[in-house]
């Protein structure tokens, strides 16, 4: 058993991860996994894969009781899952196998089903994006060098038909950096380095970009700014976090706050009312169950397009509509929706 590329797919895989592909979570870059099944297709061709769950197990389920008389419980679950990914050579036969496992979890979720779904959709996900990310740096590889999209690849002895000969190689990088360590600040008395001081000079000059940007345009050349800074490695990760935090809090003073249909989004807070996930104190139960209906990660509910608040609307309603208990409507096998 063998893989067999394509010069063509030989060549897209040493390629270097495009910056628009790569997504931001706690600080952490990564792949999101509905991109990883893309460029599996987009290289390996429809049915030139496949996936399959080995295993998958609820390792926690906890109920919370409502702290409200007449509320409802919340539920927290937590899945482990086993995913193998097998990659087909263009005549159709096994080229290379791949097994990995992760875990996914789903918090403090009004419906049993909904933290149940969650939870293990998440579990596959990051197995899957494992098991992919033996594919180099198309599928997240460099992104574990510290968050950079720049290829660590670059090369390999074996190619695919028509790839370079070793002398027309590029020569091995300098050795990339660890899987990510707790960060700690240098001692005071330690002199900045000619790289640092650089990596500052820049970062400033998007900064003053980004406070000087004063409509559509001029927000989005801040954001191309930023992203062609960061493949250049002219600033750091840390840098380019704090510079998309400023981007967004200046976006939301330049631009309105709830573009488009407001009467949506005011018909969408009265759902999440009669559910009881309107209040201030419910905002991260709220946002959780937002982002598993629209399936991205969102900040606040002012994110969302018109097309998403239709989603979440429509979920809410289905909800509404049954009326049942949660916990009622699993042993059922319909779930809360």
């Amino acid at each position: 058993m063998r893989l067999q590329l394509t010069a063509e797919q030989h060549a897209k895989l040493l390629e270097e991860l495009p910056q628009f592909r790569v997504r931001e979570l706690r600080g952490q870059s990564h792949l999101e996994a509905w991109d990883v099944r893309r460029t599996l297709i987009r290289i390996f061709g429809f049915g030139g894969f496949d996936i399959e769950t080995k295993k998958k197990e609820v390792v926690a389920q906890i109920e919370h009781p409502p702290t409200n008389p007449g509320g409802r419980s919340r539920w927290s679950v937590v899945y482990t899952a086993e995913i193998r990914l097998t990659i087909k050579n263009p005549d159709g036969s096994v080229g290379a196998v791949y097994e990995d496992g992760a875990s996914g979890d789903s918090q403090n979720q009004p419906s049993l089903g909904d933290a149940h779904d969650q939870a293990l959709k998440t579990a596959l996900s990051q197995g899957l994006k494992r098991c992919a990310v033996n594919l180099g740096d198309q599928f997240g590889l460099s992104l574990y060098n510290g968050g950079k999209t720049k290829a660590v690849v670059n090369r390999t002895l074996v190619g695919g038909p028509g790839a370079a000969a070793p002398a027309d190689l590029p020569a091995d990088e300098a050795p990339v950096q660890g899987e990510p360590e707790p960060q700690h600040d240098a001692p005071a008395s330690e002199p900045e380095t000619s790289a640092t001081q650089a990596a500052g000079s820049a970062a400033d000059q998007l900064a003053e970009q980004i406070a000087a940007a004063s409509d559509k345009d001029q927000l989005g050349a801040a954001w191309k700014a930023i992203g062609a800074a960061t493949n250049a490695q002219a600033i750091t990760v840390e840098q380019r976090n704090h510079l998309q935090e400023a981007w967004k809090r200046r976006k939301a003073e330049v631009l309105p706050k709830n573009p488009g249909n407001d009467a949506a989004r005011r018909h969408m807070m009265a759902l999440f009312g009669q559910v009881g996930l309107a209040d201030k104190a419910e905002r991260d139960a709220r946002m959780a169950y937002v982002v598993d209906a629209v399936q991205r990660d969102v900040a606040s509910t002012n994110d969302l397009t018109d097309a998403e608040v239709r989603a979440v609307i429509g979920r809410l309603e289905r909800w509404i509509e049954q009326d049942t208990p949660p916990q009622d409507a699993e042993l059922a096998g319909t779930g809360a929706r």
